[in-house]
């Protein structure tokens, strides 16, 4: 779907006037103290709900893994995906993205239909992207942010002087080749991503943390789906907030039909599961400020559980499912984050 305009990549202090009008066709709605502000349609007309962030405040949680392992995380601000992204979204993108110089190794799936890639229909076109690789999605953020008109976020060098494009021919990505204060979309990290799953604010739980400040801030615990009053073993309480294996009936479904966790965040468990930037690998036992996970490992994880997934698998601090970084599957999708400074 080749689109009436052109677009050079993004380069440092350039291209400012030509941004212009893309930042007008496609700028992600922020929530920003708690007042929403509606972004302007996008190409496609897509539902622009879909596309919202929600702001998320750092503090000091408890990273606490299923298994036991756990240590004090500090979180800078940043913002995250009220949605995960849907298949239409990333169709628009994808297309963009592959007209302006950028390859894929898969092209995205609609629910669980056999045509990679097709165009979205009516039925599936809000169900969440599954069937694309790790590295597809760091190829897709990178073109997402540069239709917004923002800084992209991955490059094939500590330098940042070349941008990542091609999914087929990516490297093995190094955390320094990540722009982090760069302003475009990225995915979350792992330690962001059981922030804002595990984020109670002041509803309390068993699991509080003092911040910096003095204020008391409350998580779930890590057997807790995300959005939860309870552990993955409450049959009732999984149902509200999550599409697992009992009542998905094998398949993902729209995003946004169960009860969002208390940041506002839609299928943070269940659904689809969430590909995050970190290998997977052991967590550290010190103290962390923004911890980005192990320099090297042979698997990225993705957390969340899925529609394919058992209860115990929506837990918010379930980390033992991973994938190879050019490995895809229909139960595997993502959401978008983004720095704040």
């Amino acid at each position: 779907m080749s689109q009436p305009f052109s677009f050079m990549h993004w380069q440092p202090n350039t291209g400012k006037q030509t941004l212009a009008m893309m930042v007008l066709l496609l700028t992600t709605s922020m929530v920003l103290a708690e007042t929403e502000i509606e972004p302007p349609p996008l190409i496609g007309g897509h539902n622009p709900e879909h596309r919202e962030l929600v702001s998320v405040p750092g503090g000091v949680f408890p990273q606490h893994a299923l298994g036991g392992e756990k240590f004090r995380h500090q979180v800078n601000d940043f913002a995250i995906g009220r949605y995960p992204v849907t298949y239409e979204l990333w169709y628009t993108v994808r297309q963009w993205a592959e007209d302006n110089g950028y390859t894929f190794d898969r092209k995205g799936l609609e629910v669980l239909r056999s045509d990679e890639g097709a165009a979205p229909t009516e039925e599936g076109r809000f169900h969440p992207v599954t069937r694309v690789t790790w590295n597809d999605v760091i190829v897709w953020t990178n073109a997402y942010s540069e239709i917004a008109g923002l800084q992209p976020v991955y490059y094939l060098d500590s330098e940042h002087s070349e941008l990542a494009t091609d999914a087929t021919d990516l490297p093995t990505m190094q955390n320094d080749w990540v722009d982090w204060s760069a302003t475009g979309y990225r995915l979350p990290t792992e330690g962001e991503w059981q922030y804002a799953a595990s984020w109670r604010g002041s509803e309390t739980s068993e699991h509080a943390v003092e911040q910096p400040d003095g204020e008391l801030l409350y998580w779930a615990a890590p057997d807790w789906p995300s959005g939860a009053e309870a552990s993955h073993e409450d049959e009732a309480a999984s149902d509200e907030v999550a599409w697992y294996r009992a009542n998905a009936d094998r398949q993902v479904q729209p995003v946004g039909k169960k009860q969002p966790n208390q940041l506002g965040l839609y299928d943070m468990s269940g659904n689809a599961g969430e590909f995050v930037w970190d290998w997977s690998a052991d967590l550290p036992t010190s103290d962390q400020l923004d911890y980005r996970g192990a320099e090297s490992g042979d698997t990225r994880l993705f957390r969340g559980g899925s529609w394919h997934h058992n209860a115990n698998a929506l837990s918010v601090g379930h980390r033992n499912n991973s994938l190879r970084p050019a490995g895809s599957a229909p139960m595997i999708g993502f959401r978008v984050a983004q720095t704040r400074q």
